[in-house]
């Protein structure tokens, strides 16, 4: 045997004994999780395992502090593998996802977030997917991102802002590299309120008598202290009797915030606004 060959087999048994530790650590994160389950079901919790949130600043944690020649993506894949099957550990994960184009390039999105074990079924519509989270099995929908003119915009059926009713928790993909910025994004639906973490932006849906221009609305948030676009606007038309408008904002904004209520006071004209959810910025790395 040569002195590269010596060495080549040095370097593999390095790397198996990396292995045997990454390994060992993966068996010690499931006992802590089993630990948290277990903890769960001593004091009655029973808040989802998903936790959107916490598993955003999960991933910005190992983007930050992440270098060398391994791609920042493929580390926050591993990552979401890891998160996915721990969180399958603590109970039932399903998605449903409607996907209308380009079907197969949804699946990946989802497929990449929640992991290899987790069952994904794709919907006929935005509505059946709405209809699986809301007590037909589903644990999370995937729905695409609103767009202007769409004939039939799945946002205005999360305004019944009832205490179980699905609110928007994430965006998809959350890690990307930054020159596929442009590449299809998706929205994640789930019975439970968007957490506050680092840096998030909220969707608030406005109910009008009449139509209120978009430097009035942007303007209006402005005032509140809240930088605000209008995504999308619908007028009144079939089963909407009044004009409709999706509003982004920067920040986390939960039902009840007294700066809606600013933003919306005086001249603003709009009668009810709903908060549909929020979700963390996603990434851009390279």
């Amino acid at each position: 045997m040569n002195e590269n060959t010596s060495s080549l087999a040095d370097l593999r048994r390095e790397i198996d004994e990396i292995d045997d530790g990454l390994h060992r650590l993966l068996l010690q994160r499931a006992g802590v999780v089993m630990r948290i389950a277990e903890e769960k079901r001593h004091l009655a919790d029973s808040s989802p395992p998903m936790r959107p949130g916490r598993e955003a600043e999960i991933l910005r944690r190992r983007c930050e502090s992440h270098e060398g020649p391994l791609s920042a993506v493929v580390v926050a894949g591993l990552w979401r593998e890891i998160i996915s099957a721990f969180t399958r550990m603590q109970g039932p994960a399903e998605v449903a996802l409607f996907a209308p184009r380009k079907a197969a390039t949804y699946w990946d999105l989802a497929r990449s977030h929640f992991g290899g074990g987790t069952p994904i079924n794709v919907c006929a519509s935005a509505a059946v997917v709405i209809d699986a989270i809301m007590g037909r099995g589903a644990t999370v929908g995937i729905l695409p991102l609103p767009e202007e003119d769409e004939p039939a915009p799945w946002w205005p059926q999360l305004m019944a802002n009832g205490p179980d009713s699905p609110h928007i928790v994430a965006r998809l993909p959350f890690v990307a590299e930054r020159e596929g910025s442009d590449a299809l994004e998706a929205f994640v639906v789930a019975p439970m309120e968007h957490e506050a973490t680092s840096a998030d932006r909220s969707l608030l849906a406005l109910g009008s008598k009449k139509e209120i221009s978009r430097a009035r609305l942007v303007s209006a948030f402005r005032t509140a202290g809240l930088e605000a676009k209008v995504l999308s606007r619908i007028p009144p038309r079939g089963k909407f009797a009044e004009w409709l408008d999706l509003v982004e904002v920067e920040g986390h904004v939960r039902r009840g915030d007294h700066r809606i209520d600013q933003a919306l006071a005086g001249d603003a004209g709009v009668e009810r606004a709903v908060v549909l959810g929020g979700y963390p910025i996603p990434l851009l790395v390279g």
